[in-house]
């Protein structure tokens, strides 16, 4: 026999006092039903306390389930003690038996000071529960920080906040679960624990997610969902680059999820056989898996690798195409652009660099497509378009660090080519600060800029710019033609470097030029000897350019100073012939055929050369040696 059935064979003879207790017995052993027969059976009995048996009818009316009465015995309760000590449990228990709009009506009232912690943080945790509101689950946490419901609470406003669209909120939620995960309830501490990694994992913190999944292995070990984690960890790892350490967590290639990531980490790891083998076994056991397309873009790789060691253009360009349309990233497009390049298609590629710019606008692929589109077209000598496309390379900020530089040098020479000097000598300027140009882009960028410093009358700046160019080796970026512009402006070591690189041509007309250059450059350094020596090989050449006439006249007169007559003579004549129209140089050679004759005491020959002057020439810088001459 119970104690119930007991209890109610001797009704009569037990105190209602005795029976109230032995139903709280009951209600406390979790008989409900049962106790909640003895609190009705005692209702209008003397020696009870109305009061406390009414607040037990309502509670063990809820604990049964029957709402209906503790609505109308919570409603008889309040009536009776609307400020009695147990008012407010009581207008809880009746809230939450009630519908949605009286649960959320009702469970305000208790949202109070004066209320009980517990009370006021239950009637906060249900009104979340009816309306949704997350904020109502942190203040249900703060108002009773330690009572039953404060994890809970604080675990349902933390799942709301890691789906919020602020950052700021979503790591807020992080940081609450993180309590959960080291507070003294296990079960939460695992669910938390399971939560904020799925979280990290979905915001991409892959290395913070690892890390939380494998504490939960070694907290956890055989828990339920296990083989969840598992997965969960497996494509972390994959995620975060940590191959190796994948594929150890990948040794049952029953389960498709861990076959998948084992085939790619893989292929990560280089091991492109074992992929393809991986791959091809997913395949065949995993026919309509989820990871299908992944998986057949492992060997679609493969074989692109394969192609690329092979180097046949006309198997890396299908097996490119392969790659891209199972890929559909911007990375995958850049390699079939590539493959459009390999295979001489250029335009193909540059259409396909320009179709990744437009379908990944923010990406980072964008700019290497705008940046690898330029390339192409200079190699075209497409400069506009090249211009245009290392603009917008630039202008999204999203260009390797790497890229800059050389991408601000070929705008610079593309506005050059365009003829927008001022706008390209700003880009290479730029260039040259920022670094990470060839030896020969920045000679190429530094020579620019000294041309334009050159042509803008700005002398000094350009002879100190071409000098420290000679001085870097920069003579075998320039031509001959610029090699002696440049010699002419320059003096000392730097001038003889470019006279001698002009010397040093296979073409004999540049040979002249340089040893004429040279011959002047060591006569204003009063080396007369080695200047002399200069302008003879200058004369020597098998050609005559118009560097040799006023190199003529110049050897002939260094031989009158030295006294060699005949030299001088031989010299000058020729000198008179080469310079037939610049009559201050065949003023100054036959000058010199006077003095020659001078030396040898010919006066009648030095007589009728200064004849000539004076009658010709009068107006020439020789004249008046000639009358001297004449006297």
């Amino acid at each position: 026999m119970t104690i119930s059935a007991a209890l109610l064979a001797a009704a009569l003879a037990v105190s209602p006092s005795d029976r109230m207790a032995m139903a709280d017995r009951l209600f406390n052993r979790g008989e409900h039903a049962a106790a909640r027969k003895e609190y009705l059976a005692l209702k209008g009995a003397s020696g009870v306390d109305a009061e406390e048996l009414g607040y037990r009818l309502v509670s063990s009316a809820s604990a049964v389930g029957d709402k209906a009465a503790v609505r109308a015995e919570g409603a008889a309760f309040l009536a009776a003690h609307p400020a009695g000590r147990h008012s407010d449990r009581v207008r809880l228990l009746r809230a939450l038996s009630g519908t949605n709009a009286e649960k959320a009506s009702e469970l305000k009232l208790l949202d109070r000071d004066g209320v009980a912690a517990d009370i006021r943080a239950a009637a906060l945790y249900r009104m979340a529960e009816a309306t949704s509101d997350s904020s109502l689950y942190e203040r249900c946490f703060k108002t009773d920080p330690k009572g039953p419901l404060a994890g809970h609470a604080k675990f349902r406003h933390a799942y709301a906040l890691v789906g919020d669209a602020d950052p700021v909120r979503r790591r807020q939620g992080d940081a609450e679960l993180m309590d959960l995960v080291y507070g003294a309830d296990e079960t939460l501490a695992r669910h938390a624990l399971d939560l904020v990694a799925v979280h990290c994992f979905h915001e991409k913190r892959y290395g913070e997610c690892s890390a939380l999944l494998w504490r939960y292995l070694k907290k956890y070990p055989g828990a339920e969902g296990e083989r969840k984690i598992t997965r969960l960890l497996a494509e972390s790892e994959l995620m975060d680059g940590k191959y190796a350490s994948a594929l150890t967590l990948c040794a049952d290639e029953s389960d498709a999820e861990l076959l998948y990531v084992k085939t790619v980490a893989s292929q990560r790891l280089g091991n492109g056989s074992e992929a393809a083998r991986l791959a091809r076994k997913y395949l065949e056991e995993f026919p309509a898996g989820a990871a299908r397309a992944e998986v057949e873009l492992v060997i679609a790789r493969q074989e692109l690798d394969e192609a690329i060691a092979g180097g046949d253009p006309a198997k890396i360009l299908p097996a490119a195409k392969r790659c891209a349309a199972l890929a559909k990233t911007g990375a995958e497009r850049l390699r079939l652009a590539w493959a459009y390049e390999r295979a001489g298609e250029a335009e193909n590629a540059e259409a396909e660099y320009a179709a990744v710019a437009r379908d990944f606008p923010t990406a980072d692929v964008a700019a290497d497509a705008l940046y690898r589109r330029a390339m192409s077209l200079l190699r075209r000598g497409k400069w506009s378009a090249a211009e245009v496309s290392l603009a917008e390379a630039l202008a999204s900020g999203k260009l390797v660090k790497e890229r800059v530089s050389p991408a601000l040098y070929w705008r610079g020479m593309a506005a050059h080519r365009l003829g927008h000097v001022e706008e390209a000598c700003g880009f290479l300027r730029q260039a040259l600060e920022g670094g990470g140009l060839s030896i020969d882009e920045r000679r190429e960028a530094r020579l620019l800029l000294a041309d334009e410093a050159f042509n803008a009358g700005r002398r000094d700046e350009a002879a100190a710019a071409y000098a420290s160019l000679v001085r870097d080796g920069a003579l075998d970026r320039m031509g001959a033609a610029k090699t002696l512009a440049v010699g002419r402006i320059l003096s000392g070591d730097e001038a003889r470097a470019c006279a001698r690189a002009l010397v040093a041509s296979s073409e004999a007309e540049w040979r002249q030029a340089g040893y004429a250059l040279l011959g002047d450059i060591e006569t204003a350094a009063t080396n007369l000897t080695a200047a002399a020596y200069a302008y003879g090989k200058c004369l020597d050449q098998p050609c005559t350019t118009e560097a040799a006439a006023p190199v003529a006249v110049r050897l002939g007169l260094h031989y009158v100073r030295e006294g060699n007559a005949a030299d001088a003579e031989k010299v000058l004549e020729r000198a008179v012939k080469l310079n037939a129209n610049d009559n201050e140089a065949r003023a100054m050679a036959y000058l010199g055929l006077a003095r020659a004759a001078l030396l040898r005491d010919d006066t009648e020959g030095a007589k009728r050369y200064a004849t000539v002057i004076d009658t010709l020439f009068e107006n020439t810088k020789a004249a008046a040696e000639a009358k001297e001459i004449l006297k």
